[in-house]
């Protein structure tokens, strides 16, 4: 039977939050619970004895120095933090330690989150395999950095999608939409740099709205198309939905851009740029 540790130094008067979101008891394995104050001055030594051990600690020092005297084998270390360890690399040690950063906060998993997670690491090679950079998706929301890979190019093609609908005149041709008209509109397109309708440079803008509508047709039929060449590198990925997901981090994907993936995902036209118009806001948010 496999005995796994968990180590909470900010308990205060009560048990910290690593400890009590781990589920009491786990099939298969014997748990350890140990707590410390905030000062943290001694560290158990027996800790460094477990198959596994799931720290908070406030002391980096105390950190490696458990790191250190664990064997190795299948021994596996995790820290944690409030702030959760996004950045922070994975490593095997020269005795065969694998040690893992939990990239979000401890706080937000769940005892089912922590079941999950452990059941997922002692299969052979999957610990070890993600401290060489392969983290299987059940895992990278826990264990692969947040980085923003997809939403930067779903924005930026967004963008690309609303110059192609936008026309300055107030009474828009060919599907097009007037930029001062809808709210989301008119605010997606002044944050990508557009002057304010309203303004000065409303001249300029009509004299721009005066190209001919044969030549606006070709690129908004091009952008509506969600199986030809303008979404094609988004279209093209694995599991669209879950890496956007995964980037959005713990919350919960907006409405409006569920519903461009959808669109992307079941081929229909993308005929609505208020909503792509909320979309590029929803995702400079996000971003932001």
């Amino acid at each position: 039977m496999l005995t796994i540790a968990i180590f909470d130094h900010d308990t205060g008067a009560e048990l910290g939050d690593l400890v009590k979101n781990f589920p009491p008891e786990l099939d298969g394995f014997s748990i350890f619970r140990q707590t410390r104050r905030k000062d943290e001055k001694s560290v158990p030594d027996h800790l460094k004895d477990h198959d596994i051990v799931i720290g908070h600690f406030l002391s980096d020092a105390n950190w490696e120095n458990l790191v250190r005297k664990s064997k190795g084998g299948q021994k596996l270390r995790i820290r944690t933090s409030t702030c959760g360890r996004s950045g922070e690399k994975h490593t095997v040690t020269a005795l065969g330690v694998v040690v893992l950063n939990l990239c979000p906060k401890h706080d937000d998993l769940t005892p089912a989150d922590w079941e999950g997670i452990i059941v997922a690491l002692v299969k052979n090679g999957v610990a070890k395999g993600i401290a060489e950079g392969t983290v299987p998706p059940a895992l990278a929301k826990y264990f692969a950095d947040r980085q923003h890979d997809v939403l930067p190019s779903l924005a930026v093609l967004c963008q690309g999608y609303l110059i192609a609908h936008i026309s300055p005149k107030d009474t828009p041709d060919g599907g097009g939409v007037w930029y001062g008209g809808s709210s989301a509109v008119k605010d997606a397109v002044q944050k990508m740099g557009w002057p304010d309708p309203s303004g000065e440079d409303r001249q300029l803008l009509i004299e721009q709205g005066k190209m001919a509508a044969s030549n606006r047709a070709e690129p908004r039929e091009l952008v509506r198309n969600p199986a030809g060449e303008y979404w094609k590198p988004l279209a093209g990925l694995v599991d669209l939905e879950g890496q956007i997901s995964r980037e959005w981090d713990s919350e919960a994907v907006s409405e409006d851009v569920k519903w461009l993936l959808t669109r992307i995902a079941e081929n229909e036209s993308i005929d609505a740029p208020e909503r792509v118009a909320q979309v590029y806001l929803d995702l400079r948010e996000k971003l932001s």
